[in-house]
């Protein structure tokens, strides 16, 4: 992309021409601005895109470089709750909650937004973790807010509401919604969508030039 823009920066100042294909051109002029018009239009997606992915895939290496300019208080990527979050000791005999009574509590503490997503214990001292999206108390594009239950107890230890904390916390939480395009909804799902059919169209017009 970089080495893209640096090829494609009109030097004549002639930005216009730089943005369009040519009416009516000959097979290799359509070829060359197929090229590079997808390939601008294409960066403003893919350019964050790239970055998100970094980040999942390096989360303490991006933490590390978001703490030059701002705290971080979320542990990891995928993760927006601390290890130390844990369930209190099972008493003898005593069950874990039904998924039914967490999803009960949850949303009679936090009626707020749309159950999205529920991970359960992976152990006697794990935690429920209830995710919600469309919180649009929290924010219109990323009110996504996630909820750590007491699996026993049913008592929330722990809540956590993306979009809101440090700059650092709210630039990350930023960034799985702008990688799928869910904080746009549609339009922004399309666009990550025509991005990623851009990267064939480049590469191959890329081969013909």
């Amino acid at each position: 992309m970089l080495t893209g823009l640096i090829l494609w920066w009109p030097l004549t100042g002639k930005f216009k021409q730089a943005l369009t294909c040519k009416r009516h051109a000959s097979p290799v002029r359509f070829n060359f601005d197929l090229h590079k018009t997808v390939g601008i239009y294409s960066t403003i997606v893919l350019l964050p895109v790239l970055f998100s992915g970094v980040y999942f895939n390096l989360p303490e290496q991006v933490n590390a470089l978001v703490k030059l300019f701002s705290p971080v208080n979320r542990p990891a990527a995928f993760n927006s709750m601390p290890a130390q979050i844990r369930s209190r000791p099972a008493q003898a005999g005593e069950q874990a909650l039904s998924l039914s009574r967490v999803e009960a509590i949850v949303q009679e503490h936090y009626p707020g937004g749309q159950l999205w997503m529920l991970d359960g214990p992976k152990s006697p001292e794990g935690v429920y973790k209830v995710m919600k999206k469309d919180v649009t108390e929290l924010s219109r594009f990323i009110g996504y807010s996630d909820v750590a239950m007491d699996q026993y107890s049913g008592e929330i230890l722990k809540v956590y509401d993306k979009s809101i904390g440090s700059s650092g916390d709210r630039f990350l939480d930023w960034q799985w919604p702008l990688h799928s395009g869910h904080a746009f909804g549609w339009p922004g799902r399309i666009l990550v969508l025509l991005s990623g059919l851009a990267c064939p169209v480049l590469s191959v017009t890329g081969v013909i030039r």
